[in-house]
């Protein structure tokens, strides 16, 4: 429909317009080309004028209404057919009495043309239409050149000559322009069609575009909200780091791996598993690591796999956290599920709506392994891991062993580190890649000869003695000792070099390893201006909390904690930072300044540092912070930012009892231990003042307050002037964590002398927290918002959510936003929320303020069992022993409730403390509970006990101490295991060692329920050997487990794993003399399990130890029957090489070849029609294997059969023969074989075959 209208329109006018003026006078030309440009009035009023007292006036007039919508018409088509229409006017003028008639037709052609018009302009794209008003647009034409050759032809004429011919022409002319109307008529109505059409058309486009449109808001709607989920997880540029690391690899380095037999073992791993990579520092692991990713994500990878890989970067804090690592790793992942599978949207909504501004660990944790279901191989790199801090290890290992036995998902993870003992002993159980010494020694001389070369072809190194850098490269590769890194700094050193004697003299002097090296390096700075420079540079790169740009660190260097303004005429330069630290720094391609290892960070934070490098460059984090915390609260308080200074009034406290929200009194004294009096006499001091202890204060958005809004970016123009801003915007808060102190380990409160409270800087900090207003936003928790009671509560759960000790510090003071007692009481009377959320992000810092510096926190206990369960829950051992020596202070001043707290109160409130710890794996604080109240391993409050929950989440260490404190290492729980089942269902080798040695018993059958509600009854031997766990199941083995115990079907360990496939299982359980005739329910013994599950293997090792060929279950099936009906070819071909009978038949008398017919195997027939007199055996119906492939209409099978020598002319049962069956079902190319074979038909059928080939 919408194809290009001008170029045949204009060349079908063109061509009506040329035959229509050739033979026009000039006066008509010249009227013609003026109709073509002149408007209708002027025409109508030249027409008026000559034609005022004729009786055609009228009809002129009324045609000039009809033709107004032509005024002012800029149509290149309709001015031109105004221009002919006039020239006929003129011509029919001079005969007056035929002019009305002519007028008259020219009205009906007139009343189409303006709707034309507008049909053009409506549908400008619609070709048909527009070729229907062309052809309409010619028979106008055609029409005033017919009306202007009659009238043209008596011109010469007489009026009286004009009169005859009137009298004897018109009649002609009249029918001749009856048939020039009909064709209009008809083109007319051809026009009006289309343009229905072409409204339609319309429509139906239009209908299009808004559904398109509707398809597009609900995609971007989808995607908005996709962009919203992703944006929960927080995350670091990791294919920034990826792509940094692969250019670091020197070509033919790292290909070692893609031959190693654990790589190789790894990758065609059909289950989940785990490989492990470890080197010292230095040696290339995070390259090697980048390789790998490189490999997976190959486009020639036959794997399909998902690769999502993470680079714990220690120039890069926020990559050491747990949550950024897990986040990183989800939105990976996410990001390749398009769409959402709507299960795993859905959980994320559902946790995108919960009101906890963050994710914790174990949310992150159970969404990582719900996305994971969704991907078909997964593979997951880690780089680095022993760079994260303890905890942080432990959370990541506890999910990296989760992941690793993880199903029904296939995840497959990459872990490189250095030697670190928690990983190594963590992880033990899974393969480790190692490099061999030739392949170590190749990379490394792949890469000191490239290296040089690339020096000294760009003029670093120059070498004079083309013979030297064959000494170079001997050198360096025989003294590296695997570590690139050590190479690179060499390097560097010795193009420092001035001659080829001084290069000589460098490699004699060559430091023994990196510790030497850098000591080396930070001797060579001297200077006075250079030590400052360097020293605060690397104070600034080690406790930044991302790597600053080049022109951030100019902007760090140059300013303290005492200026007041921005001078650009201290920012040193670029040169002289570099210059300052030597090659300790390096500066990537986008200007980002980082050390050039993480083992320099090291160095420079040693405390006792072997080398002799001066005391100026080895300094402790906590100074670096105080340091960069300082800078950033001047350059906060700089007036180049400053509007105003707003301080709010002081308030009186308020009158009634909206403090507390929601009927708080009531619980005030229950969180005090008041009971009913103290309650009556807390509520008097309100009720004196005219208030009411009831009343409701103005009610809180916590949702809002708890989630403050994103930060906005800050102005380009600000950002570009003030290159620091952006940095100090998004970290000061953090560099401010500890500046006015912190609690010691034994949760004292020790206040940092970087600040006092008659310090200018202290003063700026207070502002900045409190008051100060900028031009751009700079605090994370948004502006200081809150009821009138409350004015700072925003600060307040943002300090308490991000674990900021410092800012809860600034609400003790009275004057400045009420007392802290106030936040804290409101947030306990509204469920305490906040403080549980605390717990679990293990945020102990703000939670000893709230303890020490309020006055309800000081009097909190055990008793308050929300706190005192959460914090054991989540390892706060702090709170936990404050709580718990709290408790006991108590009970000294109420002596009578000794008895009772220990009988009852201590089984209650510490059980649930003690079960969370155990649950937690928290050692420390099982030891501490036990300590006070000792019994409460088995003491039941919950479904579990304590060993069993510390069993279910692997915490190894925490069942050791429980075992050592006589816990029941047999008690069965529910849903029906102990502790052994569900150790050796999780696979956790060192879980299963421990309770073994525990004396756990190993033949405890569990009572766990399958999906038939069945319990299976079955032994922690049972699932070792199903889920192929060879160093579990040898552990069981050789403690003393019954190999042959069955389970509630009678299955034994050796029906397990021949049901799997395990060949090393099986071999396993067969020295172990496993019996090989035990049946289960279904009357299968192992090998008839193997066969029916196609594991070709395993039943060629079952039948070397002796398993019978001819056993049957209670079908009457063989492993032979089995496999073929399950068409396991390699099965078959296994059990009739090692002399299976193919004669034996099932409870419905069908041998192997009758179900080989029945199914259409062709690739079993070699095999099973050796016997010649079996491929004639009837089944219980008295069909032959031949009578049942023409029954299925098989031509392959049935043309086997006959070349076998299957006879044609067995009947069946009913007397039925094999070709009266083809012939029943019209199979002729199965007629043709069987009659070739010399069949016989019963009815005497006369068949006709047409040959295809004549």
């Amino acid at each position: 429909m919408k194809e290009s209208f001008e170029a045949p329109t204009v060349n079908a006018w063109t061509r009506a317009r040329e035959r229509y003026i050739e033979d026009l006078t000039d006066e008509e030309k010249q009227l013609f080309a003026k109709g073509s440009k002149a408007t209708l009035e002027a025409t109508l009023y030249d027409a008026s004028a000559a034609e005022k007292s004729h009786r055609a006036s009228n009809a002129i007039e009324q045609y000039g209404e009809a033709l107004d919508v032509y005024a002012n018409a800029s149509s290149t088509i309709i001015c031109p057919l105004w221009g002919s229409i006039r020239v006929v006017m003129h011509v029919a003028r001079q005969y007056a009495e035929f002019f009305d008639k002519t007028v008259a037709m020219l009205s009906k052609i007139g009343d189409m043309l303006p709707r034309c018009r507008d049909y053009e302009k409506l549908f400008a794209h619609h070709r048909r239409l527009h070729l229907a008003i062309t052809d309409l647009y010619l028979d106008v034409l055609k029409f005033c050149t017919e009306v202007k050759a009659v009238f043209r032809k008596a011109t010469s004429n007489s009026v009286v000559s004009m009169m005859i011919f009137a009298k004897t022409s018109w009649k002609p002319f009249d029918q001749q322009f009856a048939e020039q109307l009909t064709k209009f008529r008809d083109h007319r109505r051809n026009v009006e069609k289309e343009a229905d059409i072409a409204h339609m058309s319309e429509e139906a486009e239009s209908r299009a575009l808004v559904r398109l449109r509707m398809l597009e808001l609900e995609r971007q709607k989808e995607e908005a909200m996709r962009q919203r989920l992703l944006d929960m997880f927080p995350k670091v540029d990791y294919r920034k780091e990826l792509q940094r690391l692969q250019r670091l690899r020197h070509e033919g380095t790292c290909d070692w791996i893609s031959g190693a037999a654990a790589y190789l073992d790894w990758v065609a791993a059909s289950k989940s598993t785990c490989l492990r990579f470890h080197g010292i520092p230095g040696s290339g692991k995070s390259v090697l690591s980048s390789h790998v990713v490189g490999l997976l994500s190959s486009r020639h990878s036959s794997l399909q796999p998902t690769v999502v890989y993470y680079y714990c970067d220690y120039s890069d804090q926020k990559s050491l956290n747990a949550d950024t690592l897990l986040g990183t790793l989800i939105r990976q992942l996410l990001d390749q599920l398009k769409p959402l599978p709507e299960s795993l949207e859905r959980k994320l909504i559902s946790v995108y709506n919960h009101e906890s501004a963050t994710l914790n660990i174990d949310d992150m944790s159970s969404l990582l392994f719900s996305a994971s279901e969704y991907v078909r191989n997964l593979f997951v790199v880690i780089d680095g891991l022993d760079e994260c801090g303890k905890d942080v290890v432990q959370q990541i290992l506890d999910v990296i062993r989760s992941l690793a036995t993880c199903p029904p998902s296939v995840i497959k993870l990459f872990i490189s580190s250095r030697d670190d003992i928690r990983i190594i002993e963590s992880l033990k159980k899974y393969p480790v890649l190692q490099a061999t010494t030739v392949d170590l020694s190749n990379d490394m001389e792949l890469y000191v000869k490239g290296a040089v070369r690339d020096r000294i072809e760009s003029g670093d190194l120059i070498v004079r003695n083309p013979g030297l850098e064959a000494v170079i490269v001997a050198e360096l590769t025989s003294k590296a000792h695997g570590m690139f890194l050590w190479v690179t700094f060499q390097l560097d050193d010795l193009c420092e070099a001035s001659s080829d004697a001084a290069i000589r003299q460098t490699l004699k002097d060559l430091p023994s390893g990196l510790l030497d090296t850098y000591g080396r390096i930070v001797s060579k700075i001297r200077g006075k201006a250079d030590m400052e420079i360097s020293t605060k540079v690397f104070m600034w790169i080690a406790a930044a909390k991302r790597p600053l740009k080049i022109d951030e660190l100019q902007e760090a260097v140059a300013f303290e904690k005492n200026d007041k303004l921005w001078d650009s005429e201290k920012l040193p330069d670029p040169r002289i930072i570099k210059r300052s630290c030597r090659n300790l720094i390096v500066v990537d391609e986008d200007d980002s300044v980082r050390f050039a290892h993480h083992t320099v960070l090291q160095f420079i934070l040693t405390k006792s540092n072997p080398v002799d490098t001066g005391s100026h460059h080895c300094f402790d984090i906590r100074i670096a912070n105080n340091l960069v915390a300082g800078t950033c609260i001047a350059y906060l308080s700089f007036s180049d930012f400053e509007t105003q200074l707003t301080l709010r009034p002081q308030e009186k406290k308020p009158r009634d009892a909206g403090i507390l929200n929601n009927g708080a009194m009531a619980q005030v004294s229950e969180t005090l231990g008041l009971g009913t009096l103290g309650s009556a006499l807390f509520n008097i001091p309100y009720l004196l003042r005219g208030g009411s202890p009831n009343a409701k204060g103005s009610e809180i958005n916590h949702a809002i307050l708890k989630k403050p809004p994103k930060r906005e970016a800050l102005a380009p123009a600000l950002a570009e002037k003030y290159r620091l801003l952006t940095y100090v915007v998004n970290h000061w808060e953090d560099h401010a964590r500890s500046i006015l102190g912190d609690h010691n380990e034994e949760g004292e409160w020790v206040p940092e002398r970087l600040l006092t409270k008659d310090d200018r800087l202290w003063v700026s900090f207070r502002n900045l927290v409190m008051d100060k207003v900028l031009t751009f936003n700079f605090r994370s928790w948004g502006a200081n918002t809150g009821p009138e009671r409350l004015p700072y509560f925003s600060l307040f759960c943002w300090s308490i959510q991000n674990n900021h000790p410092a800012f809860l510090q600034l609400l003790r003071d009275p004057l400045r936003g009420r007392e802290l007692d106030i936040y804290f009481l409101h947030e306990i009377s509204n469920g305490a929320h906040l403080l549980i959320e605390a717990c679990s992000r293990g945020h102990e810092s703000v939670l000893l303020i709230l303890l020490f510096h309020t006055k309800i926190g000081r009097e909190l206990s055990a008793r308050d069992g929300w706190l005192f369960t959460h914090a054991a829950a989540h390892g706060l051992y702090l709170i936990v022993r404050i709580l718990s020596e709290r408790s006991f202070e108590m009970e000294k001043l109420d002596s009578f409730k000794i008895q009772f707290s220990h009988a009852f109160y201590a089984k209650i409130q510490f059980s649930d403390a003690f079960y969370a710890a155990a649950e937690g794996g928290h050692v420390a604080i099982l030891e501490l509970l036990h300590h006070h109240f000792g019994g409460l391993c088995n003491v039941i409050t919950v479904p579990h006990t304590a060993l069993f929950l510390a069993a279910t989440n692997g915490h190894t260490r925490a069942v050791q101490t429980l075992i050592s404190m006589r816990a029941d290492v047999n008690r069965i729980q529910e849903p029906g295991l102990n502790a052994l089942h569900i150790a050796a269902m999780n696979q956790d080798f060192d879980m299963i060692m421990t309770l073994v040695e525990a004396g756990a018993s190993l033949d405890t059958t569990d009572y766990y329920p399958g999906e038939d509600d069945v319990r299976h009854r079955r032994a922690a031997l049972h699932y070792t050997s199903a889920q192929g766990d060879i160093e579990a199941t040898k552990l069981l083995l050789d403690a003393g487990a019954s190999v042959d115990i069955e389970d509630y079907w009678g299955s034994t360990p050796l029906h397990m794993a021949a049901k799997t496939g395990d060949m090393t299982t099986v071999r396993l359980l067969l020295k172990a003399h496993a019996s090989l005739d035990i049946r289960d329910q279904s009357g299968k013994n192992a090998l008839l399990v193997a066969a029916d599950c196609g594991h070709h293997g395993v039943v060629a090792i079952l039948i070397e130890a002796g398993a019978w060929l001819q056993a049957k279950d209670h079908d009457n099936n063989t492993a032979l029957l089995l496999a073929t009906k399950a068409s396991h070819r390699l099965v078959v071909e296994v059990l009739l090489k090692a002399g299976s009978s193919v004669r034996t038949i099932d409870s419905l008398e069908c041998s192997p070849l009758d179900i080989t017919a029945e199914e259409a195997e062709p690739t079993m027939l070699g095999s099973l029609t050796n016997d010649k007199a079996h491929i004639n055996m009837v089944d219980f119906f008295g069909k032959t294997p031949l009578f049942i492939a023409v029954e299925s209409g098989d031509e392959q099978i049935v043309d086997a059969l006959l070349r076998a020598g299957a006879s044609p002319n067995i009947k069946s049962w009913l007397g039925i023969l094999p070709l009266d069956l083809a012939i029943a079902k019209e199979y002729s190319t199965i007629i043709r074989r069987l009659l070739q074979a010399g069949a016989h038909s019963v009815k005497e059928v006369q068949l006709k075959l047409k040959d295809p080939y004549g």
